[in-house]
């Protein structure tokens, strides 16, 4: 039996870093605004604005964020109603290119759709991308697109192998 080393892969901090400076450059000038001008409310709906910035859109630069990862029992994303997807429920996994964004195709077995429908986040984004079942973007990891997606077949073909079923 072939052990299926787990990944995970998270959120890129490169692509949250503008947010982050731009946060706090604006949370400066609210800073300066205070500081200068006699109505204080522009100065504290900028240092409000710069702190949204900076706390919400920024925090994937200091927090590292596991948006999908897997392991010996299935692929799992932090997408709302999805959870863990077990290896022997996916018939095949493909990537593609929707609207400049890359997203990884997962096609479930019908036994698992059945099992496990979409909630309305998924069933959206399944629509959106025209995708059989789940569509997971993954242009915005930390690692690149065909790498992850490389990874989650592998494995998936591992667990299958382990299994006794064969690779779809």
């Amino acid at each position: 039996m072939v052990a299926i080393e787990p990944r995970t892969f998270h959120a890129s901090a490169g692509r949250a870093r503008p947010m982050l400076v731009l946060g706090v450059l604006v949370m400066g000038a609210g800073l300066y605004l205070l500081t200068t001008t006699q109505p204080h409310i522009v100065g504290l709906a900028a240092l409000a604005f710069g702190a949204v910035l900076a706390g919400y859109l920024g925090r994937p630069a200091w927090r590292r964020i596991r948006m999908i990862w897997f392991d010996e029992k299935g692929l799992c994303a932090r997408l709302p109603g999805l959870g863990c997807v077990r290896w022997q429920d996916i018939e095949a996994t493909w990537v593609d290119r929707v609207e400049g964004r890359v997203f990884l195709f997962v096609d479930r077995t019908a036994e698992a759709r059945a099992a496990a429908p979409l909630g309305m986040v998924l069933r959206t984004l399944a629509t959106m991308t025209k995708a059989p079942d789940l569509a997971l973007p993954i242009d915005m990891l930390d690692a690149p697109p065909d790498q992850i997606a490389t990874a989650i077949e592998v494995a998936r073909q591992q667990a299958l192998a382990a299994a006794g079923g064969s690779p779809a």
